[in-house]
């Protein structure tokens, strides 16, 4: 069957939730109508998706109350269209509710578990008296708009939704639906295409030096701080770190681990920059020796898989991972896992992949190669067009005649 329009709600079109739903609108594009709406809560759209041909449009937010304002303007965007909703969050799913939405007429997107971002605090009975204390401030903040509290108790309304989709294994046996990884079109993503050498003059990676990349958001849950501390043990002549897309002002951690790393490492190990367009992201992946995605092993990434992992593997970067969540799986004979919280562990793969160029490529070109076969957009297109068809066919089902 031909696919009906599609409008994506994204919680928050100025944060790195916009990736996701970039992802499912770019799949859909070639065969319906699809546009993203939702909230904005920061000054502007997220600035990786600056390239993007996908419509965006936002509604500029500052407090709870507002929502309730915007109703009719999001029935407006999403009046005879199907609907996917991105996570259970207030201004996503509650906002899909409080505007009359019926969620067996739509499709819940659920890419990591939001929930685990508060579980993520020291044993003991002082720490879950803080923690108490840290949500009860969160929840009754007006300015902030999607607590941990609001998505806590919007997340079991995932069953009325008929048809989800997850992002990795541990998603799908706590919410069930089809499993869509974040795949990649190998074509946009690839080395062949890439000016390696520009790129690595641009970042100023030039030299005999190797550079291990993290590209991101820097979040505790990812492990930086394991990976600067690995990196530390190696000595002053080895390899630097490039943390892209970590430099942002309006996050405190991403502040603190750029003060930790300018430390430990020294100016001449470390490059950073903010946020940049997905077009270019080919040529920033090109200039690294290594990717590293040391995810902790916590619950707040135990929902959720590195969308990285994915681009890192189509451009046939030798990558370094934890056996956290399903990394170890998904990247195969890519690369190499290591047990998370390990620098020692995650700084003698680093340097058994620097030491041997060629095994090193081989591992990358192995990783191209999965991803090609089992995680392209191909495949995803082959799931969302199935969850797509069965939530339209669904909604038809029970249109009043």
């Amino acid at each position: 069957m031909s696919l009906p329009p599609v409008t994506i709600i994204c919680p928050d079109v100025a944060q790195n939730a916009l990736g996701r739903c970039l992802l499912v609108a770019e799949l859909l594009a070639s065969e319906t109508d699809v546009r993203i709406v939702g909230a904005q809560l920061g000054e502007q759209i997220w600035a990786p998706a600056a390239s993007s041909s996908i419509p965006i449009e936002g509604r500029r937010l500052h407090r709870l109350d507002q929502l309730a304002r915007g109703l009719p303007w999001l029935r407006s965007r999403t009046q005879g269209r199907l609907v996917i909703v991105h996570k259970p969050q207030p201004t996503s799913m509650g906002w899909f509710l409080a505007a009359g939405g019926t969620p067996s007429r739509a499709l819940l997107d659920i890419d990591d578990w939001d929930v685990g971002f508060a579980k993520d605090w020291p044993a003991g009975s002082r720490a879950r008296l803080r923690r108490v204390a840290y949500l009860a401030r969160r929840a009754i903040n007006p300015r902030l708009i999607n607590s941990e509290v609001g998505t806590r108790v919007l997340e079991p309304a995932h069953r009325f939704f008929r048809q989800r989709l997850v992002s990795n294994r541990w998603l799908q046996r706590r919410f069930g639906g089809a499993l869509l990884y974040h795949v990649r079109d190998p074509s946009q993503l690839d080395p062949a295409r890439a000016d390696r050498e520009r790129a690595r003059a641009r970042l100023d990676l030039s030299g005999e030096r190797s550079w291990v990349g993290f590209v991101g958001t820097l979040r505790p849950h990812k492990g930086v701080q394991d990976l600067i501390e690995a990196l530390a043990a190696c000595g002053p002549e080895g390899p630097g770190l490039a943390l892209l897309g970590g430099e942002d002002a309006r996050n405190d951690f991403a502040c603190e681990l750029l003060t930790l790393a300018r430390a430990r490492l020294g100016p001449s190990r470390l490059r950073s920059c903010e946020a940049f367009p997905f077009a270019r992201l080919p040529e920033q992946l090109s200039a690294l020796d290594l990717v590293a995605l040391p995810s902790r092993d916590v619950p707040a990434a135990h929902g959720q898989i590195p969308a990285k992992l994915f681009d890192a593997m189509a451009m046939a970067k030798p990558i370094v991972v934890t056996d956290v969540n399903d990394m170890a799986w998904v990247l195969g004979a890519g690369g190499r896992v290591v047990a998370p919280q390990d620098p020692q562990a995650l700084r003698g793969a680093i340097q058994d992949l620097l030491s041997a160029p060629a095994r090193a490529r081989a591992l990358g070109a192995a990783g191209r190669e999965r991803l090609i076969e089992h995680f392209s957009y191909r495949a995803g297109r082959q799931v969302l067009h199935a969850a797509v068809s069965a939530a339209w066919e669904g909604a038809q089902d029970r249109v009043p005649r």
